[in-house]
């Protein structure tokens, strides 16, 4: 029997039109790296020479000898700067291969892995709703579907972690090899990886696999009862 509320269809032509919306951005990622392969170096030229990037966040330390900071009522020495963080730019159109390969990675990673996130989560939440508009509740796909939603946020932080470390650890030794800095000392702020973890979608991922085994007591309770009457 279908129900007459018309949110769960809403919600579903939404999350169709999201996941459809995901595929289409995977595909212009596509089609925009075999272009930029494919075009000819004078167009190339023409484009602009600087586009900055944000690589990571990194904590800057300065040197004594490279500052001065005094209070207008202290001795030299009582108050410095310590542990200052700022941003590390890269230009992704440099001419130093590694700059820009830094800058690309960063790019294709975050893109690559939120893409594939949110394109599993859209479509898993169009396939539930779909039940409910049904009429479905409490079956077992919609407690396979509300387990693997939680899973798969799980498994989005738990990836995002790898390639935030994975990443981090590219931007530190390039930082410790390839960047001389003069009055002051870079260190890689580890607080700022590719994909910080968000305790709010690990918890949201505890939430939602808590709420499949709600969903399997549901069903066990629903079959009781068919096979009571």
């Amino acid at each position: 029997m279908k129900i007459s509320n018309k949110l769960p269809g809403n919600l579903r032509f939404l999350f169709g039109f999201l996941r459809g919306l995901m595929i289409f951005c995977a595909v212009v990622f596509v089609l925009s790296v075999i272009l930029s392969f494919l075009l000819p170096s004078q167009t190339v030229a023409q484009r602009p020479l600087t586009s900055w990037d944000t690589l990571a966040e990194v904590t800057l330390t300065f040197e004594p000898v490279s500052y001065r900071l005094q209070a207008t009522k202290a001795p030299a020495g009582e108050v410095e700067l310590a542990k200052i963080r700022g941003k590390f730019l890269g230009n992704s159109r440099s001419a130093d291969a590694e700059i820009a390969s830094l800058s690309r990675w960063h790019f294709f990673l975050r893109l690559v892995v939120d893409l594939a996130f949110l394109y599993v989560l859209f479509d898993l939440l169009w396939r539930l709703c779909r039940n409910v508009e049904k009429g479905e509740v409490f079956s077992e796909s919609n407690t396979r579907y509300v387990r693997n939603l939680g899973l798969m946020i799980l498994v989005y932080q738990a990836v995002g972690c790898a390639a935030g470390f994975w990443y981090a650890r590219m931007i530190e030794g390039f930082l410790l090899h390839r960047v001389v800095a003069e009055g002051v000392k870079l260190k890689l702020h580890w607080g700022m990886e590719v994909f910080p973890v968000s305790l709010d979608l690990i918890v949201t991922g505890l939430l939602l696999l808590a709420l499949s085994e709600v969903f399997r007591q549901g069903l066990a309770l629903k079959k009781e009862n068919e096979l009571t009457v």
